[in-house]
């Protein structure tokens, strides 16, 4: 309840960003990986067929929120990269 939207966390691959580009998923880019927030995990279903044989190569992971992101989001803060508190 607290912790935030579920993830999929794919190895970054430029196919699986182009499909997924196509499909019109709200995607964030980072230099390895790319991360689709869901909040139901039927989506990762539509997701999974979105990127069809892009998934052999893109390394799928699916993430829930854990505690860390729970204390976070209760505290409206965030750790930056230095592990500092904000």
């Amino acid at each position: 309840k607290y912790g935030g939207r579920k993830k999929l966390i794919l190895k970054y691959f430029e196919d699986a960003k182009r499909k997924l580009e196509e499909a019109g998923v709200k995607y964030t880019a980072e230099s390895s990986r790319i991360v689709v927030y869901f909040d139901d995990y039927r989506d990762v279903s539509r997701l999974f067929e979105i990127l069809g044989d892009v998934l052999e190569y893109a390394e799928p992971i699916i993430k829930s929120p854990g505690m860390e992101e729970v204390f976070l989001n209760l505290l409206g803060a965030r750790i930056t990269e230095e592990g500092i508190l904000e």
